[in-house]
């Protein structure tokens, strides 16, 4: 898959001081291709590879609905955690391998998911 040797990269999207995170999201690279591919470390990486131009191509591999008391801690909320995985390609590489996890406080933001009376 991913060529060693790898770095991951972790990130906690719309954390601010008196709010928890909005979404975790973990990600694992080949060093080099990070470098390359996401030259500014501080941004997303959407935004650096569309500033770049990058054609990439998104395989989602997993999407998940459950409850993990470590996530509970991480992004201050209780279950259910809604998550994905899923690899970006460039041409026939995977050049990472994404997992990301969102709290239930997007629901003040965009409503309760159809799945929440059924949990």
């Amino acid at each position: 898959m991913i060529q060693p040797p790898l770095c991951r990269r972790q990130v906690w999207l719309g954390a601010q001081s008196q709010h928890p995170p909005l979404l975790y999201a973990t990600s694992w690279w080949n060093r080099e291709q990070l470098q390359a591919l996401i030259p500014e470390q501080g941004r997303p990486i959407g935004e650096n590879l569309a500033r770049a131009r990058r054609e990439i191509f998104r395989q989602v591999c997993g999407v998940y609905l459950g409850y993990s008391s470590p996530l509970e801690e991480l992004l201050q909320q209780p279950g259910p955690f809604w998550g994905r995985h899923y690899l970006l390609w460039q041409g026939q590489q995977p050049i990472t391998l994404i997992y990301e996890v969102f709290s239930p406080l997007l629901y003040h933001y965009l409503g309760p998911s159809v799945a929440d009376h059924q949990v």
